[in-house]
């Protein structure tokens, strides 16, 4: 498996070609335990026994990648250093699957395990369910360009007809929300009860779809703590608290 000191190296040769290359290799390993440390982690905890750092082969186009944009401080991985809190823009977002799947291909990996890898990538970042929602927001700008040509009157009455439809939808998905939220957390705690859960946080497994979930949870609990009155009836109608079910304290 390649050792991080090794991919160091490769990506200061090639990003950083006139700096000098132990320093540029030191800068750039400082620089990527600072991206580890804004997401939380340590880099001695990816450490072996040996004190060396490995990845697998499918994981290098990642490092590459985020070592890449460090080293010409541009992208995601720079973003999210400087500020981990920010959100990073869709642009952003996709340069940055786009370069992975670009160091994928490089390392000449086949094309279905570069399409697989992005499809993981893609459910990471949520890129297409947000890109999807920038786009419907675009829509609604191209609507109200749209009726430019009408006079006040019209503009005012398809809006307002608009404007009921996406209550109407927002009051829709908002119910469901609330009861789909109630039955997950009853089924949680059923499961637990059970014994089929036994662990505080549910973990789901180790596979794709685990993570997903994991992913949900983490979702569902934040929404739940942006609203108090969702929550006390999502406790009452699954029967215990949100610690109780999803194992994490609000407060």
């Amino acid at each position: 498996m390649p050792s991080l000191n090794n991919i160091l190296i490769s990506v200061a040769q090639e990003y950083l070609p006139n700096q000098d290359q132990d320093s540029a290799v030191k800068k750039l390993r400082r620089t990527f335990t600072k991206f580890i440390e804004a997401g939380g982690g340590r880099l001695e905890q990816l450490k072996d026994e040996k004190g060396v750092i490995h990845f697998d082969e499918e994981d290098v186009p990642v490092i590459r990648t985020v070592l890449a944009q460090l080293a010409e401080k541009r992208g995601f991985a720079h973003t999210f250093m400087k500020d981990h809190r920010r959100i990073p823009d869709l642009e952003d977002t996709h340069d940055f699957i786009q370069d992975i799947i670009f160091e994928m291909e490089n390392d000449n990996m086949d094309e279905a395990q570069v399409m697989h890898y992005a499809v993981t990538l893609d459910r990471l970042f949520q890129f297409s369910f947000l890109a999807t929602i920038d786009y419907c927001h675009r829509l609604v700008d191209g609507v109200a360009l749209n009726l430019m040509p009408y006079p006040y009157t019209h503009q005012m009455t398809f809006v307002k007809s608009f404007e009921n439809t996406l209550k109407r939808q927002y009051a829709i998905s908002m119910v469901e929300a609330i009861m789909n939220t109630g039955e997950l957390g009853a089924v949680i705690r059923e499961a637990k009860q059970a014994g089929f859960i036994d662990e505080a946080v549910p973990s789901y497994g180790d596979d794709e779809i685990a993570d997903e979930y994991r992913r949900r949870d983490a979702a569902t609990v934040e929404y739940l703590k942006a609203n108090p009155e969702i929550r006390r009836f999502v406790e009452t109608k699954a029967g215990g608290t949100v610690e109780e079910i999803w194992g994490v304290k609000l407060d």
